[in-house]
């Protein structure tokens, strides 16, 4: 596990806008090489994009320090172009480990982010690694049939909650596209389960909040 402290020079965040940024995730180092390198990649394209310094069009591959480097640059220039601009910055990213067996890792990575604006945004990733290959694993390698999990993870999101049968998605509150159950891709596979998580905005408004379900394995 590394874990990256930064803070503006001389942060007082009581008296003045600084920002603050403390991540704590995994960088694999045994192993496949191909392993390691898919592996890394997709931890850090998570974080990099959950303080929005990722970029699918770009060329250019930071690294995670990198990245902060440039987050405070951005903030120090909006700053400058703004004396009277008195709203800090904070990006605080914390991962650990759910499950682990030989062939399997997976991870949670959570993150709580402010850039401004009228709220923190917070969610929460689940990621299921292959160990061997280093690839992210598919809900499917767990799950034989989608159609009837589909099912049952509907039934348990109804009674989890309390949506009467006849009630549609959009009258309890819920924007599911074309009104319909759609199973979350933001999974952890738990042994025994799967947890599948839907995070602030995903299928309601951010007041609600988020939602999560687990369906048994059996």
């Amino acid at each position: 596990m590394v874990k990256v402290d930064f803070r503006s020079p001389n942060c007082e965040p009581e008296t003045q806008a600084c920002l603050m940024v403390d991540i704590l995730y995994p960088r694999f180092d045994k192993g496949d090489s191909l392993a390691m390198l898919l592996a890394n990649r997709i931890v850090k394209n998570s974080i990099l994009d959950n303080i929005g310094m990722g970029d699918v069009e770009s060329t250019e591959d930071p690294g995670i320090e990198e990245a902060i480097e440039g987050l405070s640059k951005s903030f120090e220039n909006l700053k400058k172009d703004f004396s009277d601009y008195a709203t800090g910055w904070e990006a605080h990213i914390n991962t650990r480990e759910l499950y682990k067996s030989d062939s399997i890792l997976v991870l949670q990575i959570g993150s709580m982010t402010y850039m401004g604006g009228a709220h923190p945004n917070s969610n929460i990733r689940y990621f299921n690694f292959n160990r061997n290959t280093g690839q992210y694993l598919p809900i499917s390698t767990f799950v034989s049939d989608l159609e009837q999990f589909a099912a049952k993870a509907e039934t348990i999101f109804k009674k989890e909650y309390n949506i009467e049968e006849g009630t549609s998605y959009d009258d309890a509150g819920f924007n599911f596209l074309g009104n319909r159950f759609i199973l979350s891709a933001n999974y952890a596979f738990l042994g025994d389960s799967i947890k599948l998580h839907y995070n602030h905005y995903e299928i309601s408004s951010y007041a609600a909040g988020d939602f999560e379900i687990t369906v048994a394995l059996n």
